[in-house]
C-alpha cells in the first residue's frame, strides 16, 4: 500500500511504489500521476483497476468538481477501470449513472447509520 499526497515528490516507477496493489491519494494527485505517466511504456491509467471516490458529492462543487469530473471521464474512457463513488449526501444518482453510461442497477442505496438520527429542538432552561 502506498499513500500519496501533494506534499510528496515521489516516482511511481520506484520499486516500492510500482509494486503497491493499493495507492491512496487525492483526486488531484491521481490526476497528476496519470498525466506524468501518460507517455510511459506502462502508463498508470492502464494499471489502475479500481478507483474509489469518497465524498463523490464533490462533483457538484465549483472548486474541485470539474477536475474530478474530468478525471473520472478519463478513467471511464480507458475501459479498464471500475469506479466506485461513495457519498452520504448524493441525492438522486441517476444523473451520474447516466453520465457514466451505466444502468440504475449499478447503484446501491443504504439507510444504515452507525448511530440513530434524532431530530428535535433544544430550548434553553430559563431557571439558570
Amino acid at each position: 500500500m502506498a499513500g500519496l499526497h501533494g506534499g510528496l515528490d515521489v516516482d511511481l516507477t520506484d520499486p516500492d511504489l510500482s509494486q503497491a496493489r493499493i495507492a491512496i491519494m487525492t483526486p488531484e494527485r491521481l490526476d497528476v500521476e496519470l498525466r506524468r505517466t501518460e507517455t510511459d511504456s506502462s502508463p498508470l491509467a492502464s494499471r489502475v483497476r479500481l478507483v474509489i471516490v469518497d465524498e463523490a458529492h464533490m462533483l457538484s462543487e465549483n472548486r474541485r468538481g470539474p477536475r474530478l469530473e474530468l478525471l473520472l471521464s478519463k478513467l471511464s474512457r480507458a475501459g479498464t477501470t471500475r469506479l466506485m463513488l461513495l457519498s452520504s449526501q448524493l441525492g438522486d444518482p441517476k444523473d451520474i449513472l447516466s453520465w457514466l453510461g451505466v444502468g440504475t442497477e449499478a447503484s446501491v442505496k443504504s439507510d444504515w447509520r452507525p448511530t440513530p438520527l434524532r431530530r428535535g429542538v433544544i430550548y434553553p432552561d430559563n431557571n439558570t
